[in-house]
C-alpha cells in the first residue's frame, strides 16, 4: 500500500511533491557528451518506458541548461491511449531560456518557470502575458534558486510529483539538499569518456562507506538497456 501511494505520502507528509530522478547514463557515469549532445543514451524501448513515467507524474522538471541545449516539449508521447499531459518545470534563475524555445508553446498553465529576483521584470511579464505561470524564489548561497522553499510552493499549487530529468547540476543541488525520493537510472552500453558530461558533478563521499545507497532495488531489461530504481535514504 505505502508502494502504490508513494507520491501522495510524501506530499500528505511533507507538503511537498515526491521527487523521481530520472537519468540516462552509459557506462562510465555520463549524462551527455562533451558538446552537450545527449540524443540518444537510451534505446527506444528505454524511452517509451521514460514516457511511461512521465505519464505517472504531475509535472516534469528540468534545469535551464537542459531546456536550452535540448529544447524539449516534456510531454508523454505514448500512441495507442489517452493520457493527461504533465506540466513543465523549468529551473531558470535569471529567466534566460529563449523565447523561441518549444516550451513556450505549451498550452497556458503548462509551463512553470522557477526564477530567482534577478529575473528580470520585463522578462517575468512577457511570460506571464503568454499564459505561464512563473514562481519567484529567494536565492540560495550559490546564487541559485532556493530548492526547499521552491518544492514547497510546488505543493502549494497541488503538484504532488515531480520527474526530475536533469541535468547534471540541478541532480546534485537536489541530493545535496536530500529531497530525492527515488531514483531510475537508465543504463546503455555506451562509453563517451572523461570529457563527457558528469551525472553528479560537484557531488561526492569521502570514503566508500558513505556512499548513498539505494533501497528496494528493482531492474529492468529494455534490450541491451538497464534500469535500476530504488528509493533512496531520508536521512544522511
Amino acid at each position: 500500500c505505502r508502494g502504490i501511494n508513494e507520491a501522495y505520502n510524501t506530499f500528505i507528509v511533507t507538503g511537498r511533491p515526491h521527487v523521481t530522478a530520472k537519468a540516462a547514463l552509459t557506462l562510465d557515469g555520463k549524462i551527455a557528451a562533451a558538446d552537450g549532445n545527449s540524443r540518444w543514451i537510451t534505446n527506444a524501448e528505454c524511452r517509451r518506458y521514460v514516457h511511461e513515467l512521465r505519464a505517472r507524474v504531475d509535472a516534469v522538471m528540468v534545469g535551464v541548461g537542459t531546456a536550452r541545449c535540448d529544447d524539449p516539449e516534456l510531454t508523454v508521447r505514448l500512441s495507442g491511449r489517452g493520457h493527461r499531459q504533465p506540466r513543465a518545470i523549468v529551473v531558470d534563475e535569471t529567466l534566460s531560456l529563449p523565447r523561441e524555445s518549444r516550451l513556450f508553446n505549451r498550452p497556458p498553465g503548462e509551463l512553470i518557470l522557477a526564477v530567482t529576483h534577478r529575473a528580470p521584470p520585463a522578462r517575468v511579464r512577457w511570460a506571464l502575458r503568454r499564459g505561464h505561470r512563473v514562481v519567484v524564489c529567494r536565492a540560495a548561497a550559490n546564487g541559485l534558486v532556493h530548492l526547499p522553499q521552491l518544492l514547497v510552493e510546488l505543493g502549494r499549487l497541488s503538484i504532488t510529483s515531480i520527474l526530475l530529468e536533469g541535468g547534471g547540476e540541478l541532480f546534485s543541488a537536489f541530493l545535496r539538499r536530500n529531497v530525492i525520493d527515488r531514483l531510475v537510472a537508465c543504463l546503455a552500453p555506451k562509453l563517451v569518456g572523461g570529457e563527457g558530461l558528469d551525472f553528479l558533478p560537484g557531488f561526492g563521499v569521502k570514503g566508500m562507506q558513505r556512499a548513498i545507497e539505494l533501497q528496494g532495488v528493482t531492474i529492468k531489461t529494455f534490450g541491451d538497456n538497464v534500469v535500476i530504481e530504488g528509493t533512496l535514504p531520508v536521512a544522511r
